[in-house]
């Protein structure tokens, strides 16, 4: 009785995840690389004209990285394998890996892998249970403090007070005294101006809530989104206005 073939075989695997993962990498810096000269550029005169330091301008690029990322991740992905797949092509590896019998299931698992590789890395675990979904747009290089802020900044801050939505009516919903005490207790560190933080957050909410406002009103825009943040705006400018004149430790 003969054995069965294997599903996996070690050294091809690693030979076209290296391949595909190498042109990968090459991509993502490639497409930063050149993302960031374009807004370099686009900014120059701004820079210029404040007479902005190179440090600080170093640090201003550095902090859009991750936002960066987000936006180039998927493209960096297509074309790293359909470019590493190219060059193997084009070497007739495909050709050669077939004709010693290796299977198109055996080809294609190993990139399978490093796919649901690279997605798990948009995941944090804990313990084995999922606990968040990494925004990469979103993030910013610099103080917890500002992520920390802009998640409870929506919190009822008082006993009785509604949040918008309103989370203290959430089954099982975390308070937002829990959230900083659990949060010091994991970093070991301070939250004791996190409230700087939450007027910095919902300063860009209502920023972005005036931004549609604006498209609906000049008929830019017939999102019915935007017509519901006309409804809220007054409330994300009132409770910020409370908040920066009695900034929350």
């Amino acid at each position: 009785m003969t054995r069965g073939a294997r599903t996996i075989l070690p050294t091809i695997a690693r030979h076209l995840i290296g391949e595909v993962l190498r042109t990968f990498l090459l991509m993502m810096i490639a497409f930063v690389a050149i993302s960031i000269l374009v807004y370099f550029f686009d900014r120059f005169d701004d820079f210029l004209k404040q007479g902005a330091p190179a440090g600080t301008i170093a640090l201003l690029f550095l902090y859009r990285v991750p936002l960066i990322v987000g936006q180039v991740m998927p493209i960096a992905v297509l074309a790293g394998a359909l470019v590493g797949l190219g060059l193997l092509a084009r070497n007739n590896e495909f050709v050669a890996l077939r004709s010693c019998g290796v299977s198109l299931g055996q080809i294609t698992l190993p990139l399978v892998a490093l796919a649901v590789l690279i997605a798990l890395a948009n995941f944090l675990w804990d313990e084995g249970a999922l606990i968040t979904v990494l925004d990469w747009e979103m993030a910013y290089v610099g103080d917890p403090l500002y992520d920390l802020g802009y998640i409870v900044a929506l919190m009822p801050s008082t006993v009785g007070e509604r949040g918008f939505p309103p989370f203290n009516d959430l089954p099982g919903w975390w308070n937002r005294g829990r959230i900083l005490d659990t949060w010091e207790n994991h970093t070991s560190r301070s939250a004791e101006h996190v409230g700087r933080y939450e007027v910095l957050a919902m300063g860009m909410v209502t920023t972005l809530f005036a931004r549609g406002i604006q498209l609906v009103r000049r008929g830019e825009s017939c999102d019915p989104r935007y017509v519901a943040w006309e409804r809220s705006l007054p409330w994300f400018l009132d409770r910020m206005q409370k908040r920066a004149q009695a900034p929350i430790p």
